[in-house]
């Protein structure tokens, strides 16, 4: 009796071991079926997402090459736009002949001859004038003529013109050692020269135009420049009212053709 129950248990054992088994092989046959699923998913996924990138590449490549070249020849065609229309308005202005010309040449010739008569000193001549006392030095004058624009200084108090002077005057006053290339030949006695007084160094002797003094005129005055010094403009009481250069007269000459017709 105790055998038989003995054996009983041990073939409860032995189909439960099996079956424990048989549960075991089919779940790693069931792991390894499902990992091997999953790798030809995951292949067959990579794949199709690489073939859907290539075909968006070429599809934008395609795009982009039709766009390109529908871009240039719409360039092309406005090119061709730009050119006819030129071609027309070339062939319009040469249309309207040389009448419209020479009517445009004849009244810019009356006109230069108008502008020339009608040009005076007051119209030409600087109004901002650069003052300086016959006593101040040679480096305060330079000091007040630092604007490239400023080339001379009109000497005098309270008004009373007593001479003028240029800038170049007052560099050619002072000693060469005082610019940086001679800078280590530099004395005291040097450094003296830029307080000589402007009075020592300008010229006394000026040119005086009145206000309304033609161009015309003005340009005779040229021959009586000393030095190419600057015509003072003056007026009845003797009031300096401005001030004109050799460049101002040319201008004016350029502006008005008086160069030009003098060929």
């Amino acid at each position: 009796m105790v055998a038989r129950i003995k054996a009983q248990a041990e073939a409860q054992h032995a189909v439960a071991e099996i079956q424990t088994n048989n549960q075991e092989h089919i779940a790693q046959a069931k792991a390894k079926a499902q990992a091997e699923a999953d790798q030809t998913i995951a292949a067959i996924k990579s794949q199709t997402e690489l073939q859907i990138a290539e075909i968006e590449t070429k599809t934008d490549l395609e795009i982009i090459r039709v766009r390109s070249e529908s871009e240039q020849k719409l360039r092309n065609y406005a090119q061709r736009l730009i050119k006819q229309k030129a071609r027309t308005r070339r062939i319009i202005a040469k249309q309207k002949g040389k009448t419209a010309k020479e009517q445009k040449a004849y009244a810019e010739k009356i006109s230069k001859i108008k502008s020339r008569t009608e040009k005076t000193a007051k119209d030409i001549m600087h109004k901002d004038i650069l003052w300086a006392r016959p006593d101040d030095s040679v480096e305060q004058t330079l000091a007040k003529m630092q604007d490239p624009d400023i080339g001379y200084a009109l000497v005098g108090t309270g008004g009373a013109l007593e001479g003028v002077v240029s800038k170049s005057d007052l560099t050619g006053a002072i000693s060469p050692y005082l610019r940086p290339a001679f800078a280590k030949w530099r004395r005291p006695l040097d450094d003296a020269t830029l307080q000589i007084k402007i009075k020592w160094i300008m010229n006394r002797t000026v040119q005086t135009v009145t206000p309304d003094m033609t161009l015309t005129e003005i340009t005779r005055n040229i021959l009586h420049l000393a030095d190419q010094q600057p015509l003072v403009v003056t007026d009845r009481q003797g009031k300096v009212r401005g001030l004109i250069t050799l460049f101002d007269i040319t201008n004016a000459m350029l502006d008005d053709g008086s160069v030009e017709d003098a060929k």
